[in-house]
């Protein structure tokens, strides 16, 4: 995906060959993204194992099991199993209590932290037995802080396995 202020929205493109020597690549098939993907300003990352965190709507009085798919500063995605999701809670602009239990990751110890979140987007693709939600969070300071850490440090050990991986491929290459 491709985002600068010369362009409109976001592109999308495929790698038609990759030069790891050169740090070179030619892109392909490029293609304007519909929709909001790509929107988020804030560095998302994804856990290095996924893990399960609830969500509670008081309203309806029901609290479900969810999978983490990554987080933000301004948000979350996850995966609900179909038999967990009611259609009156997950409607868009709903809110819920979310409960995590953070893992450790680097530095990081790992934390639980609570706090409000709004449905944004919600996909059932018609071959998966899961719901994709997104979800914008309302973080108070002090869970805004532990989070930014769980991030900074998650985000440290994507570059390390990237750079290894790139690494790897480059030594494979030169040989």
């Amino acid at each position: 995906y491709i985002q600068h202020n010369l362009l409109e929205g976001t592109i999308r493109a495929n790698v038609h060959n990759l030069n790891l020597a050169k740090n070179e690549a030619i892109l392909a098939d490029f293609q304007q993204v519909s929709g909001n993907i790509g929107s988020r300003k804030l560095v998302r990352v994804e856990p290095a194992e996924s893990f399960d965190f609830f969500i509670e709507h008081e309203p309806l009085d029901f609290k479900v099991k969810a999978t983490l798919l990554d987080i933000s500063l301004d948000g979350l995605a996850f995966n609900l199993i179909k038999e967990y999701f009611n259609p009156r809670a997950f409607k868009k602009g709903q809110e819920f209590n979310t409960y995590i239990s953070l893992p450790p990751t680097g530095q990081f110890r790992g934390a639980d932290v609570k706090f409000k979140c709004r449905v944004v987007n919600v996909m059932n693709p018609r071959w998966s037995r899961m719901y994709r939600m997104g979800m914008r969070s309302m973080l108070d300071e002090k869970t805004r802080m532990t989070i930014s850490q769980y991030i900074s440090q998650r985000q440290n050990e994507i570059v390390r396995e990237v750079k290894a991986l790139y690494d790897m491929i480059a030594k494979m290459t030169n040989n």
